[in-house]
Order: structure tokens, then C-alpha cells, then sequence
């Protein structure tokens, strides 16, 4: 999303007060208000019952997550989603035409602690998020690539490798059966991977540019075929 938009999302947020009351009920309301005008997708008119539904379990995580009385700050926003900082988490609230599946567990995927994809209307689902802070500051080029060579080793194509979806684990943690180190790379966007198992490398090359996803992984493809063939020869 633009500078502008960020900048006017930093705003709305941020003149909502922690200590009213009604200050998880008034956040709420907004991400509404957002994601009703965002214009990534057809909008439609929606089930309000599931709406309902979706905005409860979203009132539910943020008293569970204790921010009474506690700023509740905004990062950035998306394509089709909002990111907000609370504690050492990070929440994503958005929107998607299709049903989300469960994000992908790695060493090299950011610990993901709650999901929740809800129907609300015909091609059209509210999504919720909550991850692992990390730090996505120095990110170089060479360690993007790391992350995107060490998903296909998984047999996974990471669709948009770029600096700004990558992170680095600010302290060592454990969570669901994998050790996190600290400064280790993790991919934060979890939605831009797709399974290709083992399929010949110039069977993925032809997908990619059929797709039209981002150049850069198509690049990352043709250097990760050459590594692998040189190893081979």
C-alpha cells in the first residue's frame, strides 16, 4: 500500500485512546470501517451473522492478549491485509477470496500462535493472524535467497521473495516442536508459498512465468536449478 494510506492508518489508529473504556470495541469498529472500503476485491454484500462471528473471536484475542489500557500499534498494511504490534506479537486482520489454509511450520517460517479464516459472503473471507515479532530491518539480498533455497528444499516455491516479507527471530524460542535461534530468517507472509513437491526445475520455471508472480523469484529459480545442476554434474 501506498505511503499516504500507511500514514493515514497510523493516524486513525493512533488517536484511538487506550485508556477509554470502549477502546477495544472503538479498534474494532475501525478495522471494520477499513476493511469494508478497502478495494482489493469485489466486495459483496456479506453475512452479517458470520461477521458478527469473526468480530467476536477478534474482541475475544485482544482481551486474551491483555490490551486494556494498551496501545494497540499499527506497522503497515497490505495488499489485503492490516498488521499491528502488541507485545512481542504481531496481529494481521484482512481480507481474501478464498478459503486460507493453515500456514506452513519451518524453522524457516515465522511462528504462527492463532488463525482464523471466516466466510462472510459469497468469495469473500475476513482473515486473522497472529505471528511472532520480528526484526525485518538489514535484510540483504544474499540472505533473501537463503530463505527461498532452503523452502525449495522443503519443495516449496516461495511466490514473492522480497526483503520487506522476510524477518529475522529476536531471541531464541521454542514453539510447536522448532527451535527458533536468534537472528534466524523467517518468512512472515505465509500466504505466497505453493507446494511442487518434486517436479523437474524447468517445469517450475514455466509455471512461475505462466503465473506472472514476482520476477524475482523466477530469477532465484534459474540460480537454485544451476546450483542444484552443478551439484549433480
Amino acid at each position: 500500500m501506498s505511503r499516504l494510506e500507511n500514514e493515514k492508518y497510523k493516524s486513525q489508529f493512533g488517536n484511538l485512546d487506550p485508556f477509554d473504556v470502549n477502546y477495544i470495541d472503538n479498534f474494532i469498529e475501525l478495522i471494520e470501517s477499513i476493511l469494508k472500503e478497502r478495494n482489493s476485491f469485489v466486495k459483496s454484500t456479506g453475512d452479517d451473522k458470520n461477521r458478527k462471528v469473526f468480530f467476536t473471536c477478534l474482541k475475544g484475542l485482544l482481551i486474551e492478549l491483555g490490551v486494556k489500557n494498551k496501545m494497540i500499534e499499527f506497522l503497515t498494511s497490505g495488499h489485503s491485509s492490516l498488521a499491528f504490534k502488541i507485545d512481542d506479537k504481531v496481529l494481521k486482520i484482512g481480507k481474501a477470496t478464498w478459503d486460507l489454509s493453515p500456514a506452513k511450520q519451518f524453522s524457516c517460517t515465522v511462528p504462527v500462535y492463532f488463525e482464523k479464516c471466516q466466510m462472510i459472503g459469497e468469495h469473500e473471507y475476513y482473515t486473522l493472524q497472529l505471528t511472532q515479532y520480528v526484526d525485518v530491518d538489514k535484510i540483504s539480498e544474499e540472505e533473501l535467497y537463503s530463505v527461498y533455497k532452503e523452502l525449495r528444499k522443503l519443495g516449496y516455491i516461495w511466490n514473492d521473495p522480497t526483503i520487506e516479507n522476510v524477518g529475522k527471530i529476536i531471541e531464541d524460542l521454542d514453539y510447536n516442536g522448532i527451535h527458533y535461534a536468534e537472528g534466524s530468517l523467517v518468512v512472515v507472509d505465509l500466504e505466497d508459498m505453493s507446494y511442487v513437491g518434486e517436479v523437474t526445475p524447468d517445469v517450475v520455471l514455466d509455471w512461475l512465468c505462466y503465473e506472472g508472480y514476482n520476477r524475482k523469484a523466477y530469477i532465484y529459480e534459474e540460480r537454485y536449478t544451476e546450483e542444484k545442476n552443478n551439484i549433480l554434474n
